[in-house]
């Protein structure tokens, strides 16, 4: 899929968000469901106006983060704004923002959610969908696996970002099937953090080995 199409991607993400949340304004309760805790049961509430129109507004603020990450970045390390990895990442995170917009309004409305499995499964498609976008990035200091040791070599960011790739689907693979499964949480957050961590280890063994070396 090419750059311009995901661009318009976004934007219909952002501008669905919006349309979603005034089309069932009317309909919702004062009080709307901010956060649930690891059973599944409301823990936290916020007012309607806010509650209604935080996502889309979360989202709206991202794109105006993403238009200017490449102006930012300094010289050497600079990422085009067409970069397919930078493109879908940006979509993938979108997506993530306008899925949770949706559970969070059904939910409010009386819709029947598990929405601890709803967001492991939405969290997981995310992981999987940045996995596979990871190793087209660009050496930069703003979106990927940026350590000390990435940052300063372009091998050990290569490398680095295609054990990345792997282990980012792998762990949004485990989500998503906990997720349906109804797996224990620790395990599920286990999964992120080893997707997380894993590569910044990697990285540090990679210059440990010094340059030049397998």
């Amino acid at each position: 899929m090419d750059t311009r199409r995901l661009n318009a991607i976004s934007l219909a993400l952002i501008a669905g968000s919006f349309l979603f949340s005034a089309a069932v304004y009317l309909w919702l309760p004062d009080q709307i469901p901010s956060h649930w805790n690891l059973a599944g049961e409301v823990a936290s509430t916020m007012s309607k106006t806010w509650g209604a129109f935080m996502m889309p507004l979360i989202v709206l603020g991202l794109y105006g983060v993403f238009r200017v990450i490449p102006a930012l970045s300094p010289k050497g390390y600079g990422i085009d704004a067409a970069n397919s990895g930078f493109v879908g990442i940006r979509v993938a995170v979108f997506a993530l923002f306008a899925l949770l917009n949706l559970l969070i309004l059904l939910a409010a409305l009386g819709v029947p959610i598990a929405m601890g499995s709803a967001v492991s499964m939405a969290v997981g498609g995310l992981l999987a969908v940045l996995g596979w976008f990871l190793d087209r990035l660009p050496r930069n200091f703003y979106v990927g696996i940026r350590t000390p040791w990435t940052i300063v070599d372009e091998d050990n960011w290569t490398r680095t970002h295609r054990l990345g790739k792997w282990l980012f689907m792998a762990a949004g693979l485990v989500m998503v099937v906990g997720g349906i499964m109804g797996a224990n949480a620790f395990v599920i957050v286990a999964a992120a953090l080893a997707a997380g961590l894993v590569p910044m280890v990697y990285s540090y063994l990679i210059y440990r080995q010094g340059p030049g070396k397998a």
